[in-house]
This record gives structure tokens, C-alpha cells and sequence, in this order.
């Protein structure tokens, strides 16, 4: 790796935000059924997800959402170090203009 592609992936860090909203989404037809995904809606130029991201949700629900879907991201990162839910969600990501994964050796199944 040459210094000059040090230099930019720290820029890139350092005007990254953490802003992201991450919500279990409501529902608009009067039913009480939760959906099987959760939403995260990132905000400013970029965001970074992490596990703890997820801490606004009720933990002994977590196992019932088998998609995580990121919205409105231009750049996303994406620190999946451990300790990862149990069991492992679908992450979706659409319409993104860079996504930078970090994630450690026991995830290899990512």
C-alpha cells in the first residue's frame, strides 16, 4: 500500500460522521405485525455502522430481524467487528457511491 492510498482512506475517515438512524420501520396499514427488516437512514455526506448501531432497538428483538437495509447513504462504512448478532442479518445496501467493509477474522463467513 503506497502512501498516497494511506492519505486518501484517512481522509475518507476523518469526514465521515456517524450519522445514522438506525429504527425498526413503522407500519401504515393499521396491522400490529413487525416487519423482518430494519432500516437505517444515514445522514450528511457519510456514515459509519456499527454493531452498537442497533442499540436503539430492543435487544431480545433483534433475532427476529433477518435484514438490516441502509438508505440515503452516499458513503457508508461498515465496522463489523465483533461481537456480531446471533443470528447474522442480510445487509442491503442500494444506491451507494462507496462502501468501505472492516470487519475481523472470526467473520469470515460475511
Amino acid at each position: 500500500m503506497s502512501a498516497g492510498t494511506v492519505f486518501i482512506l484517512l481522509t475518507v475517515f476523518t469526514n465521515i460522521s456517524t450519522g445514522l438512524d438506525c429504527n425498526i420501520p413503522t407500519n401504515t396499514d393499521g396491522l400490529k405485525i413487525l416487519p423482518d427488516y430494519i432500516t437505517c437512514i444515514c445522514s450528511g455526506i457519510g456514515s459509519v455502522f456499527q454493531w452498537s448501531s442497533l442499540e436503539s432497538i430492543q435487544s431480545d428483538l433483534l433475532p427476529f430481524f433477518n435484514k438490516i437495509i441502509f438508505t440515503n447513504c452516499t458513503t457508508l462504512v461498515l465496522d463489523l467487528l465483533l461481537p456480531p448478532p446471533d443470528p447474522l442479518p442480510l445487509l442491503v445496501l442500494n444506491n451507494m457511491e462507496e462502501v468501505v467493509i472492516s470487519v475481523s477474522m472470526d467473520m469470515a463467513s460475511l
